[in-house]
């Protein structure tokens, strides 16, 4: 069996990810893998060895052209489009090409379900007050793979969707690698904690997108974290990993290290070397990778509606000085959200809302000063915290461990394509 995975992806790797973590499950039943990727994906599909067809936003419509080529001479049986929103997104919204052409090359279509797309109403909403109207058309296709995590791991019963585990066991470290890695950084007492942040290129405010004042809220957010982590303790390090964010370069200098992105090999060594990661937004496939580096994970959010003018309601007072300083700089109101710099809120509520994943991280609110730096100083250093976090880091790693690997769902999938079996 051969599988033709799409990972279309201008600026970022997550997605790339997890049509990789599938070709390696199934790599060991005999199953055949090739990749086409945009230039971001190709050090991840190089490092794990897949053959792969190579698109950027210059083919423009030739694109078409150039996926039909890899269909023909790889002969795929399946296309999987991993995922299905960053397809869609990456198609419609950057390469600007309808993305249902690919149904003509006459390959069963096989989406990965990152965001469980049954339970939403198919909007992206942005900072902007703009919506990314998302195809529905999954919905029409016969099944879909949902990956566990970020996914429930009951989806079975909604929709076309079978949840799968996707492994996610190589970030481990052992204590050699792990005192070398933040030897390397500066590291060097026991006192010291390590505070890994994840950017990536999609989470720099996209002017062409984004209207002026939420442009403005999208770059000063960094300036607000900053803020809160010049609060944590002296012995903290900062690692920003990826292009750093406006503002991040006021980040105690001899305890920051910007590190450029860097080889898979050495990202993994990253996760599994730090005391605690904060993240950005949620879902994250990077921090679900903490989960199973049995690394402390922090994903900030705001559930805070804060309009121009409204920062003398009765609500509002106990913010901090800095927060209401702050938030007078800004031209527009700030919304809800679990993923910055876009809000996905009708996107992430419904995956979120009771999926056993939200219990081994802390929530803490970037709004709420006290609550952020406090929350992220018990990840970092208390062993009450820590512990329990543990304990909520194994139980759900039990239940993940439940489900089916992809390999043992493949004979389902099989038959909901209608391919011989």
């Amino acid at each position: 069996m051969r599988l033709l995975f799409v990972a279309l992806t201008s600026m970022s790797t997550g997605e790339v990810g997890v049509g990789l973590d599938i070709a390696n499950q199934v790599a060991d039943i005999g199953i055949d893998s090739h990749f086409i990727v945009e230039p971001a994906g190709v050090p991840a599909v190089s490092a794990d060895g897949y053959p792969h067809t190579v698109v950027d936003e210059s083919m423009g419509e030739s694109i078409p052209d150039v996926m039909r080529d890899a269909v023909r001479e790889f002969a795929p049986d399946v296309i999987v489009l991993s995922d299905y929103f960053s397809y869609c997104a990456e198609m419609e919204f950057h390469l600007r090409l309808e993305p249902w052409f690919i149904e003509d090359l006459g390959i069963p279509i096989l989406p990965i379900d990152i965001y469980e797309w049954e339970r939403t109403d198919f909007r992206a909403e942005l900072f902007s007050g703009s919506v990314l109207h998302i195809s529905r058309h999954i919905l029409d296709l016969p099944v879909q793979l949902r990956p566990v995590p970020s996914a429930h791991p009951d989806t079975a019963e909604i929709g076309n969707g079978v949840p799968y585990r996707s492994c996610r066991q190589g970030d481990r470290v052992t204590e050699a690698t792990r005192r070398e890695v933040r030897a390397s950084l500066g590291l060097r007492s026991d006192r010291e904690r390590m505070l890994l942040i994840p950017v990536s290129q999609w989470q720099h405010p996209l002017a062409e997108i984004l209207g002026s004042p939420q442009q403005r809220l999208t770059e000063k957010l960094p300036e607000l974290i900053v803020s809160h982590l010049r609060r944590l303790p002296e012995e903290t390090h900062f690692v920003i990993l990826g292009p750093p964010l406006h503002g991040f370069q006021n980040l105690p200098a001899d305890r920051s290290h910007l590190l450029p992105p860097c080889p898979p090999d050495r990202f993994s060594q990253l996760i599994g070397s730090t005391d605690t990661m904060l993240s950005l937004h949620l879902p994250s496939q990077t921090l679900a990778r903490t989960i199973f580096a049995d690394v402390p994970g922090v994903a900030m959010r705001n559930t805070m509606t804060v309009a121009p003018g409204d920062l003398d309601a009765a609500r509002l007072d106990g913010l901090a000085p800095t927060v209401r300083t702050w938030l007078t700089e800004l031209d527009g109101p700030v919304e809800p959200f679990d993923s910055w710099p876009w809000r996905f809120t009708s996107i992430a509520t419904p995956l979120l809302t009771d999926n056993p994943l939200t219990d081994t991280i802390l929530r803490p609110e970037v709004l709420d000063e006290t609550s952020f730096v406090g929350q992220l100083t018990a990840a970092l250093y208390d062993d009450d915290t820590r512990e329990r976090l543990a304990a909520a880091r194994a139980a759900y790693t039990d239940i993940v461990g439940k489900i089916p690997t992809v390999d043992a769902v493949l004979p389902e999938i099989v038959q909901r394509l209608g391919l011989p079996t």
